[in-house]
């Protein structure tokens, strides 16, 4: 599960990341956190064990996206037409 970890005051980089996990429609958790209890600098993005926080947290959203997009081009009784051309 990802969980978006925030500082107690308002954050514009939080809201950013919180709109940007809306906007891929994914499951997280948003959970207010102690600076001092969390490995990385707030706000920070806690996914499968790992912290991701700051300059990673454009990486992290490109694999996420991409994974997203594969995940849901096959979970579906919809067929889709591949960059190719072909029919899958």
């Amino acid at each position: 599960m990802i969980t978006l970890h925030v500082a107690d005051e308002p954050s514009a980089e939080a809201d950013r990341i919180q709109r940007k996990l809306d906007d891929l429609i994914v499951a997280y958790a948003r959970t207010t956190s102690l600076p001092e209890s969390t490995p990385v600098a707030l706000p920070a993005i806690e996914d499968g064990g790992r912290w991701y926080s700051g300059e990673e947290l454009p990486a992290y959203f490109d694999e996420l996206t991409r994974y997203v997009g594969a995940w849901r081009k096959f979970q579906s009784d919809a067929c889709y037409i591949d960059d190719d051309g072909s029919i899958c």
